[in-house]
């Protein structure tokens, strides 16, 4: 289904009210809310229940759903009348996968080559009294420091973060950069011992959705990738011995 230029750019500036309108009368009853019950769950179903009170609801059950998880979705049932529709995975696949490597898979084994893709856009304002450094700034850090070996007051885990940055409308910030709290890289046979360095990317301001994709091969090369543009590419991952927590 195309979208209208003019309506698209009327979704993207809108309330969540005007989106969720639109999409419910777009494609209702083909849409579905998928909902975890965190907090930003339940101000959408919230919110879509008194735009349509039969809007559809799902959520995965993945058989390690704390108690107090069931709990809510029953209370949700009662307090909003709507169907909750519970899905489940195969259970012949989910038996063949433990079977083979356990049932802790998804943190037993570490891994050190590897291809992360996301999505992202930032919405909003910062929050009143946030450090500036920290407005539309998020990232992914890996070859990272286990949270149990950190101390207390310790700003960033040991690690190296693929930086995802939103533009704040007027100034160029690129996102895909590298910054490196204690650690170092290397670029062009070069040690870099700065903590961050910029990549080739553009600026993306307003509420763009941006494609980040980090290629991580061990301790060889890390590629960061915006929108399939190759934009950063460095080498031999360290710690950086000048650092006390390396």
């Amino acid at each position: 289904m195309a979208i209208a230029t003019d309506q698209l750019e009327r979704l993207n500036t809108g309330t969540a009210e005007d989106v969720l309108s639109w999409v419910l009368e777009e494609f209702h009853p083909r849409m579905a809310i998928s909902a975890a019950f965190l907090p930003e769950d339940m101000v959408v179903i919230d919110l879509a229940h008194r735009i349509n009170p039969d809007v559809r609801v799902f959520t995965l059950d993945t058989g390690r759903l704390p108690q107090e998880t069931y709990d809510l979705i029953d209370q949700v049932r009662g307090r909003y009348d709507i169907k909750i529709q519970v899905m489940f995975p195969d259970a012949a696949d989910v038996e063949a996968m433990t079977g083979k490597h356990g049932l802790n898979l998804f943190y037993k084994e570490k891994f050190s080559h590897y291809r992360l893709r996301v999505e992202y856009r930032f919405v909003g304002d910062q929050c009143k009294g946030g450090p500036g450094w920290a407005a539309r700034n998020s990232g992914v850090m890996f070859h990272c420091q286990s949270p149990q070996s950190m101390r207390k007051d310790q700003d960033f885990p040991v690690s190296i973060e693929f930086q995802l940055l939103g533009g704040n409308g007027k100034d160029e910030r690129p996102t895909g950069s590298m910054c490196s709290p204690g650690t170092n890289v290397v670029i062009k046979d070069k040690l870099i011992t700065q903590h961050c360095v910029n990549s080739s990317s553009k600026t993306f301001h307003g509420d763009q959705w941006v494609t980040a994709v980090l290629e991580v091969r061990g301790s060889g090369k890390v590629k960061h990738l915006i929108n399939d543009d190759l934009v950063m590419e460095y080498e031999k991952p360290q710690l950086d011995p000048r650092d006390r927590d390396a």
